[in-house]
């Protein structure tokens, strides 16, 4: 069975992402984006790709994503939350999305959206753990 969107726990906590510790904010993250690129594999395994939906989740995720990397970089004393828009990370999610979507240079296929979104796993986990 293909993956929902966020579990009902991670999603029902992650709701109330304004009043998440640090941690949990990232957690909270770090499921979310795992359980994305899961249901991309799984889409990718059986062949169905779907560039829309894999858009309005990557959507859904961005305050996830930008609540905890704010959190981590203010544990870092790096940026301030108000600074977390214009983290690189931010804008290379909003232009997976955008990709994704159709607008601007799309991806030639499913596989190499795949691999841009793990790109973005693989710098949200650096942007979050101890230096």
């Amino acid at each position: 069975m293909l993956a929902n969107h966020l579990n009902q726990d991670s999603g029902q906590i992650c709701d109330q992402q304004s009043e998440l510790s640090p941690s949990l904010a990232i957690t909270c993250a770090q499921t979310a984006l795992a359980e994305i690129r899961d249901w991309a594999g799984q889409l990718s395994d059986y062949g169905w790709p779907h560039f829309g939906e894999f858009a309005q989740r990557c959507q859904s995720l961005r305050p996830l994503v930008k609540n905890a990397v704010a959190q981590a970089r203010a544990d870092k004393h790096v940026n301030s939350k108000d600074e977390a828009d214009d983290d690189p990370l931010l804008r290379q999610l909003d232009l997976l999305i955008d990709q994704l979507n159709g607008v601007g240079t799309c991806f030639a296929s499913w596989q190499q959206a795949c691999r841009a979104y793990q790109q973005i796993c693989d710098q949200f986990m650096l942007a979050v753990t101890d230096d």
